[in-house]
């Protein structure tokens, strides 16, 4: 397959699932475009398998061959004007708890020292095996 080939295929896996139920399956909707090109990537990358949207909201982000899950993208000035711990662990618990999610956390928006932060909670609350980084990086 060609370099041209490959791209071609990976924009049509984002156009694919880019239609998200929580925004009213809006195939131009920027955020449901943004979780998708996530997705893929990290599909693409092998860290996921069998990816697509649920078939109604309130169901995730997407569903994945295991179970399951939101995307939270995580910025220094989320949640509410900026990055907290308490704000994190509010935002991943509800998913990981309450909904019965594993949470890929989007940490390209993220400083160094909140993403030590990030990291610390996900190994504190134990959900090292919950929690799919992206970027993918390691657990130190």
């Amino acid at each position: 397959m060609s370099a041209e080939e490959i791209l071609a295929a990976r924009k049509a896996r984002v156009d694919e699932p880019a239609p998200d139920p929580d925004q009213g399956f809006n195939p131009g909707n920027v955020k449901s475009i943004g979780e998708a090109q996530v997705a893929e990537e990290l599909e693409f990358r092998g860290v996921l398998r069998g990816l697509c949207r649920p078939p109604s909201q309130g169901e995730g982000d997407f569903i994945d061959e295991r179970e399951p899950l939101d995307i939270k993208g995580v910025q220094d000035r989320w949640p509410n004007g900026r990055f907290t711990a308490e704000g994190a662990l509010h935002h991943v618990s509800k998913q990981i708890n309450r909904n019965s999610r594993n949470v890929i956390l989007d940490t390209r928006m993220l400083s160094e020292p909140s993403i030590n932060v990030l990291r610390k909670i996900v190994v504190d609350n134990s959900w090292t095996d919950r929690i799919v980084w992206y970027p993918p990086m390691e657990m130190k």
